[in-house]
C-alpha cells in the first residue's frame, strides 16, 4: 500500500512539475487580499513599467513574478508597518499581457486574456464561436509580433473535418484571428448571434444544411444535433462524424459512425455538452471537385483585402478601447 502511495505522488509531482507558473506580465489586473485587514484588499493594474502600488506598500515590481512569488513580497514589505499581516493572496483576474484579438463573424468579437495562451480554435470558441455567416475555410491569422511573421489563411474546416487538432496554431500575445464573411451564405439561419448571447451554446460545422451554433437544451445527443442543422447534405459522411470537446490547453476528438448506427438500428445516444463543436466531413475524404476548386480560387483571391479590411478593424477596436 505504501508504494502505491508513493507511486502516485511522484505522479502527480511530476505532473505539478511539467505545469509552468503563470508570470504577470504588463498590463495585468491583480486582486490583492489582506486576511488580516480586509480593508485593505485592493485591485490593481501592472503598469508600463512593470510595477503595482499598493495601500501602505507603496510600489512594487510584479511583472515576471509568479502570484506566489508577488504575495511573499507583499507580505515581507507590509510587515514592517503591520506585524499582525502575515498572509496575502494575488489572483490575476485579467491576463492583458496575454490578449489576442478575435474579430469577425464570431458571436463575440473582441480582445481576449488567456492564462496560457491557446489554439487559434481555443480562441474563436472563447469569443462564442462562428456564427452561420462565418466562412471556417478562409480564417486569416496575422501575427501581431511587429518583428516578423506572415499573414496566414487556414482552412479551419478541413482540419476539423479531419481531426487533425495538432495542424492548428498555438496564438501568441497580440495575434489577431480574422473569420470573413462566407461568401455564399444559404438561405437557412442558424440562430442569430443577439439571441444566443449568454445561452449555452455547441456548434455544428461542414456538410449540414445550415451550419452554425444552437442553443444546448436538455438531452441534446448527437443526432438531435445534427437535426437541428437542418441534418446533412447529399455529400455528407456520416460515417466520420466528429465531435470536439474543449479542455485546458489541449481538446478531445472522438469519431462516431452513425451510418454504423442507423444499419444496426437505433443510434446509440451521444450526449453533446456545452461548448463542443461537431464536425460533419464530405465524402471521399474532402476532395474536391473541380466545381469546389472554382470557389475556393474565388474565395482565397481576396485574401490581401481581407487582410487590409482586418487591420483597419484592429486599429478601430483599439480605439474605442
Amino acid at each position: 500500500m505504501k508504494k502505491v502511495f508513493l507511486l502516485l505522488f511522484l505522479f502527480w509531482s511530476v505532473i505539478a512539475w511539467g505545469q509552468e507558473p503563470y508570470r504577470i506580465g504588463y498590463e495585468d489586473v491583480l486582486q490583492v487580499n489582506f486576511w488580516q485587514e480586509p480593508e485593505l484588499n485592493t485591485v490593481v493594474r501592472v503598469d508600463k513599467l512593470g510595477n503595482v502600488s499598493l495601500p501602505i506598500v507603496g510600489e512594487l515590481h510584479a511583472e515576471g513574478l509568479t502570484p506566489t512569488e508577488l504575495s511573499s513580497e507583499i507580505v515581507e514589505r507590509i510587515s514592517f508597518y503591520n506585524p499582525k499581516i502575515s498572509q496575502a493572496t494575488v489572483l490575476v483576474t485579467q491576463y492583458n499581457s496575454r490578449v489576442v484579438y478575435v474579430l469577425g463573424q464570431v458571436l463575440s468579437p473582441g480582445a481576449y486574456g488567456f492564462e496560457s495562451m491557446p489554439t487559434l480554435w481555443e480562441a474563436i470558441l472563447k469569443a462564442g464561436g462562428i456564427t452561420a455567416e462565418g466562412d471556417m475555410s478562409r480564417v486569416v491569422l496575422i501575427p501581431g509580433d511587429a518583428r516578423g511573421g506572415e499573414i496566414r489563411q487556414l482552412d479551419l474546416a478541413t482540419i476539423l473535418s479531419r481531426g487533425k487538432l495538432e495542424e492548428i496554431p498555438r496564438l501568441r500575445p497580440g495575434d489577431t484571428v480574422d473569420v470573413p464573411r462566407s461568401a455564399e451564405i444559404s438561405a437557412g439561419r442558424a440562430p442569430t448571434s443577439s439571441l444566443l448571447k449568454g445561452a449555452e451554446v455547441f456548434y455544428v460545422y461542414g456538410q449540414v444544411k445550415n451550419p452554425g451554433l444552437y442553443e444546448l437544451g436538455g438531452n441534446t445527443d448527437l443526432l438531435k444535433a445534427i437535426i437541428l442543422a437542418g441534418g446533412p447534405t447529399p455529400v455528407a459522411d456520416l460515417s466520420k462524424v466528429r465531435v470536439i470537446s474543449p479542455g485546458e490547453g489541449n481538446s478531445t476528438v472522438l469519431t462516431y459512425d452513425l451510418d454504423k448506427y442507423s444499419r444496426q438500428g437505433t443510434p446509440g445516444e451521444v450526449e453533446i455538452h456545452a461548448r463542443e463543436t461537431i464536425m460533419v466531413p464530405l465524402k471521399g475524404g474532402g476532395k474536391a471537385t473541380g466545381k469546389r476548386v472554382l470557389s475556393f480560387i474565388k474565395q482565397t483571391l481576396p485574401i490581401i483585402s481581407v487582410a487590409i479590411t482586418t487591420y483597419i478593424s484592429i486599429r478601430l477596436f483599439r480605439e474605442r478601447n
